[in-house]
């Protein structure tokens, strides 16, 4: 005895299955697109810091070239 409820179950997944995929793939891209994205701002960042420890290295150089100088007068 068939009372067809087989083929509404696989209507049934396959609607959920289309439902579902969407918008777990849109979830998807949009985790990508954020995870890209913060990934290029850290570079971006890293890049900033390590320009500003060479120019903070510079100044102490000089300063300290200035401070020898000083005491060698003195």
């Amino acid at each position: 005895m068939n009372n067809g409820t087989g083929a509404n179950g696989n209507k049934l997944a396959f609607w959920l299955v289309g439902l579902i995929f969407p918008v777990l793939a849109g979830a998807g891209a949009s985790t990508y697109q954020s995870l890209r994205s913060n990934t290029e701002r850290i570079a971006v960042l890293e890049s900033q810091l390590r320009d500003t420890d060479q120019r903070l290295e510079r100044i102490e150089r000089k300063i300290d070239h200035l401070l020898d100088r000083d005491r060698s007068r003195n």
